[in-house]
């Protein structure tokens, strides 16, 4: 078949039916791995991704327990928070349901609300403020999963719209029943 406004390189080659037309994956996907938005991709939103579910995200599917941890450059913590989550995973199952139902979002605070502890504020249901820092020598997690009961205590209080009594009261004897149940001296006990 010729056509006469085509160049004569053209012309010289055989064009196919519509039948004869294949897609040819391999060449595209080459062109796609050869092409600047493969690239960014996979070198910039894929870690993006991967960093989103390693460090500010908190994911147990086992248990139906996903909780986001905001990421603050003055409280470079995420793995600590992550490492204490765990800590009650393992050490008070009973807990680490009430933080798996009530709290949803974990923000770092530097210090939080000048407390060196953490915060929860009525205006954020299901959102805790942890002030996460290494408590000891031996990087401990205990301390900072006792915070998070403690806070996850303010969260049911509110959850189930209790406004009167001593609520902080209450939740420091959460904090301290969790860090009796694990065997843990509580060093920062309030007097």
């Amino acid at each position: 078949m010729q056509i006469d406004f085509l160049p004569k390189h053209l012309n010289e080659k055989k064009i196919k039916s519509e039948k004869e037309v294949k897609l040819d994956w391999k060449y595209y996907l080459s062109v796609f791995r050869n092409s600047w938005v493969y690239k960014i991709l996979v070198y910039l939103l894929l870690p993006i991704v991967i960093l989103n579910f390693w460090i500010m995200r908190y994911d147990d599917f086992s248990n139906n327990c996903h909780i986001n941890i905001q990421f603050s450059l003055i409280n470079w913590n995420n793995l600590e928070i992550k490492r204490a989550i765990k800590f009650i995973k393992h050490k008070q199952p009973a807990d680490y349901q009430k933080v798996c139902r009530y709290v949803d979002n974990i923000e770092l605070y530097l210090p939080c609300d000048f407390s060196y502890g953490g915060c929860f504020r009525d205006s954020k249901p299901g959102s805790i403020g942890i002030y996460s820092m290494k408590r000891d020598e031996n990087n401990d997690p205990s301390y900072t999963a006792a915070i998070i009961v403690h806070e996850t205590c303010h969260a049911i209080q509110r959850a189930e719209n209790r406004t009167s009594g001593d609520r902080e009261t209450e939740c420091y004897n959460e904090h301290e029943r969790f860090l009796r149940e694990i065997g843990v001296d509580n060093k920062f006990k309030k007097n």
